[in-house]
C-alpha cells in the first residue's frame, strides 16, 4: 500500500467530501491533455484482434470453468493461448466498460458514465496509438455505445455499425482485407449474441432445449418492461422521483420464476457467439495471417441472473457482472496452455498490446498495467487492485439506492473481494475461493482485513479524481438515427423516453385546458 496511513487518511477525507457529480466529468480544471506516442511508420508487429463478445459471463463458458460448455472454439482457444481465470470488466455494463478498455483508464479518469457523454478528444484510445506507430485500424460493432457518437471511432480507419439483422463472422473482414496494404493492422470486433439470448438463441436451437414461441414472446416482453421500469425517471427527472419498487420486484419474480428457460437461450446464445469467433479465426487462417496475430478475446460485462435476486446488468459490482472472460492466443501459440489465477483488469488491455507490439506510450497516462509480466512468469502477486466500479446516473430502485447507493468500488486481494458503496459507507468482504457466488459477507469476521481493503478503495478513488478529466457532452443527445435504433434493438431506449412523451402529452392536454 503506497503512503503512510496519517496520508490515506486524508485522502479518505477528500472522498467523503467529493460530491459523486465529479465522476459526471463537469469538473474544472484537470490535468494536461494526453499526447499521442511518438510517430512511427513501418510497422513490423504481429495483427491484433480484439474480440468482445457482448455480455459473457466467464462462468458460462469452458475456459471459465463451466462444464457442459458449449463454447468449443473457446476452449480450443485457450489450449492455444492464455486464460486469465481473474479477469474483470471495469464497470458493469457497456459504455463506460468500453471506454475504459480502449483507453487503458478507470471509469472515475474518463468520466463517461451515462449516454448524454462521449469521451474526451483528449484522451487517446488504443486504435489511434497503434495508427501512429503505422498499424492499419478497423472497428465492426454490433453495439452502437462502441462507436462514433460516443467518442470511440477516433484512429479507426474504418468504423461500422453492423445493423439489424447483420451478424459479426469472418466475412465482415472481407472489406478490410480489401481496403487494406497487407501490413499489420488493429481490429476491434464487437458482437452482442448473450445481450438479448431471445433474439439470437436460433442458430443453436438444435444444441440447447426446446423453446416454445410463448416462453419467447413472454420474456422479450418482460426484459423491455423491467429496462423501462429501472430509468422512468433518466433524462427528464432526478433518479428517485418516481418510486416504483413493487412494479419492479413483480418484474423480477417472474423472471427468476423463469431462471431454467432463461438459462436455456442464454447458454444458446452464448455458443452462437462462440461459433462466430470461430468464423473469424477461420477467415483470418485462410487469409494466411493467423500464425502472426495476437487474439483477444474479452467481455465488457456479464449478466445477473437473480444471482443477488436482481436481473441484467449495470446495477451491482457483484463478480456476475465483472468477471468476464479473458483470453489471449499469442502469435504462433507462444505460451499456449498458460493459466493464471491472479486478479487482473481490462483496464490492463491496452498497455499489454503496446507492450507485445512494441509500441511506445511515451506522454500517455495508462492506469493499467501489461500482463506479459504475468505471462511470461516474471511478475509477483499484484497485491491489492481496484478492479472495476460503478457509478450510476441512470436507473432507479430504492433498496439497491438505499443498500449500495449510486457508487461502488470493486478491490482484489488474492482471493478477497470487497465492495467498498460509497453513499451508505459500507464495506462488503468475500472469499470467492469459498463462496464464489459472493453471498457470506465477512466483513464482520475479518475485522482488520476489511479496514485495509476499505482504505485502499477510498485512496484509490481519490487519486482517481486527482486524475480525471472531463467527458464532453454529447453522446446520445447527437446521436442520428441509424445509433438511436440500434440502440433500441438492444433495449437501451425506452422508459426514459416514453415516459418523457407522456408528459409532454399531459402537458399539452393541461395547455388546452
Amino acid at each position: 500500500m503506497v503512503g503512510s496511513y496519517d496520508a490515506m487518511l486524508q485522502r479518505r477525507q477528500i472522498l467523503l467530501c467529493a460530491p459523486l457529480v465529479l465522476l459526471a466529468a463537469c469538473g474544472d480544471g484537470g490535468p494536461e491533455p494526453s499526447s499521442p506516442v511518438d510517430p512511427q511508420t513501418g510497422a513490423t508487429g504481429p495483427d491484433v484482434v480484439v474480440f468482445l463478445i457482448d455480455t459473457l459471463r466467464a462462468d458460462r463458458t469452458g475456459p471459465g470453468g463451466r462444464e457442459g460448455a458449449l463454447t468449443p472454439v473457446l476452449d480450443a482457444l485457450a489450449g492455444e493461448g492464455v486464460v486469465f481465470s481473474q479477469a474483470h470488466s471495469p464497470g458493469p455494463w457497456t459504455l463506460p466498460s468500453v471506454v475504459s478498455i480502449l483507453t487503458g483508464r478507470h471509469i472515475a479518469e474518463h468520466n463517461v458514465v451515462q449516454e448524454k457523454f462521449e469521451l474526451a478528444e483528449t484522451i487517446p484510445i488504443l486504435p489511434q496509438l497503434l495508427l501512429d506507430v503505422g498499424y492499419d485500424t478497423a472497428n465492426y460493432h454490433r453495439n452502437p455505445f462502441a462507436g462514433k457518437n460516443f467518442g470511440l471511432d477516433a484512429g479507426f480507419q474504418i468504423c461500422e455499425h453492423v445493423r439489424g439483422g447483420a451478424t459479426i463472422t469472418g466475412k465482415t473482414l472481407d472489406p478490410m482485407y480489401d481496403a487494406f496494404d497487407g501490413g499489420p493492422y488493429f481490429v476491434y470486433l464487437h458482437s452482442a449474441e448473450p445481450h438479448d439470448p431471445h433474439s439470437t438463441f436460433h442458430p443453436a436451437a438444435k444444441r440447447i432445449n426446446p423453446v416454445s414461441p410463448e416462453f419467447l414472446t413472454e420474456y422479450g416482453q418482460l426484459v423491455k418492461d423491467y429496462r423501462n421500469a429501472t430509468r422512468v425517471d433518466f433524462r427528464k427527472r432526478p433518479l428517485g422521483t418516481t418510486d416504483n419498487t413493487e412494479e419492479q420486484r413483480g418484474y423480477m419474480a417472474r423472471l427468476t420464476e423463469l431462471i431454467p428457460e432463461v438459462e436455456n437461450i442464454y447458454m444458446g446464445s452464448v455458443s452462437v457467439a462462440d461459433s462466430r469467433v470461430g468464423s473469424v479465426i477461420e477467415k483470418i487462417k485462410q487469409r494466411g495471417r493467423w500464425d502472426d496475430t495476437l487474439f483477444i478475446v474479452i467481455s465488457d460485462h456479464g449478466e445477473e441472473m437473480s444471482d443477488h435476486g436482481g436481473w441484467q446488468h449495470d446495477q451491482s459490482v457483484y463478480q456476475e457482472l465483472l468477471h468476464v472472460p479473458l483470453v489471449i492466443r499469442f502469435p504462433k501459440g507462444e505460451y499456449g496452455g498458460t493459466r493464471i489465477d491472479e486478479p487482473v483488469s481490462l483496464i490492463d488491455l491496452v498497455p499489454t498490446v503496446l507492450d507485445v507490439v512494441g509500441a511506445p506510450a511515451s506522454g500517455v497516462r495508462l492506469t493499467g498495467e501489461s500482463l506479459m509480466p504475468l505471462v511470461r512468469g516474471e511478475a509477483e502477486a499484484r497485491g491489492p487492485q481496484l478492479v472495476g466500479m460503478r457509478n450510476n446516473q441512470r436507473k432507479y430502485f430504492k433498496p439497491y439506492k438505499e443498500q449500495r447507493g449510486d457508487l461502488n468500488l470493486a478491490v482484489r486481494d488474492g482471493k478477497w473481494k470487497a465492495i467498498y458503496n460509497h453513499e451508505p459507507g459500507t464495506l462488503e468482504l468475500y472469499d470467492l475461493e469459498r463462496d464464489p457466488g459472493e453471498l457470506e459477507d465477512l466483513v464482520a469476521t475479518e475485522v482488520e482485513l476489511a479496514e485495509r481493503l476499505k482504505l485502499f478503495a477510498l485512496q484509490s478513488y481519490a487519486d482517481l479524481l486527482l486524475n480525471s478529466e472531463r467527458a464532453q457532452e454529447g453522446g446520445l443527445d447527437n446521436a442520428d438515427q441509424e445509433t438511436l435504433q440500434g440502440l433500441e434493438q438492444l433495449g437501451y431506449l425506452g422508459g426514459g423516453e416514453e415516459e418523457e412523451a407522456r408528459d409532454d402529452e399531459r402537458q399539452q392536454e393541461e395547455g388546452k385546458r
